[in-house]
């Protein structure tokens, strides 16, 4: 708008020379759209004060900042919908630079673990070898001792059976002589021997 229009209505002046003139009164000549904010003047025959327009100018200044910022507003619709799409943008950014680095990163590590994982196995597998053959080594020795130990208990056995028979070479078998509980069985081969007249003693039995 153009400055020149703004005059004072009571102050305003047919624009004959030497006629007094304000130039700088803070009264607008009709109405002032701004912002879509409508500011009006008085018709009345009085200036507006300076300090008057310049608190109406600043209360629909806040009045529009505030229903602008307005939660609901669609400014701050679009600001949010704005914000959010620009932090996407960035966390996507930062993704797509970390993720080879974090691909490569795991990929070391996996394969480090995986080594150690697998000479530890190795180490186990060895030292298990080892203890299975000087088991196998001990069982074979047991094994061994084990047949010498029954091929002698046999050698054993047989010349106890052998002794036992010599032993009873000269032995008297008596049969078919009653059996009767708590009898003497000296006496009764004393008697025997007296019958068969064999001279034996208690000393030769």
């Amino acid at each position: 708008m153009n400055k020149a229009k703004w005059r004072c209505t009571y102050c305003k002046q047919s624009g004959k020379k030497g006629s007094s003139y304000i130039s700088e009164t803070p009264v607008v000549e009709g109405d002032i759209n701004k912002n879509k904010t409508e500011f009006t003047y008085d018709n009345s025959p009085q200036c507006s004060p300076r300090g008057t327009l310049n608190e109406t100018l600043l209360n629909n200044i806040s009045a529009l900042i505030d229903t602008k910022v307005a939660p609901d507003s669609k400014f701050m619709h679009n600001l949010k919908s704005l914000l959010r799409e620009e932090v996407k943008t960035m966390i996507k950014s930062e993704i797509n630079l970390a993720l080879p680095i974090l691909k490569e990163e795991l990929l070391d590590t996996l394969k480090n673990e995986f080594t150690e994982s697998t000479d530890f196995l190795n180490h186990q597998q060895c030292d298990l070898k080892k203890i299975i053959s000087d088991k196998n080594e001990i069982i074979e020795n047991l094994e061994s001792e084990q047949s010498r130990l029954k091929s002698e208990y046999n050698e054993i056995q047989n010349r106890l059976i052998t002794s036992r028979k010599i032993s009873r070479d000269n032995n008297l078998e008596v049969q078919n002589v009653p059996e009767k509980k708590n009898e003497n069985f000296q006496a009764i081969f004393l008697k025997l021997c007296k019958e068969l007249q064999i001279n034996l003693g208690d000393s030769d039995i």
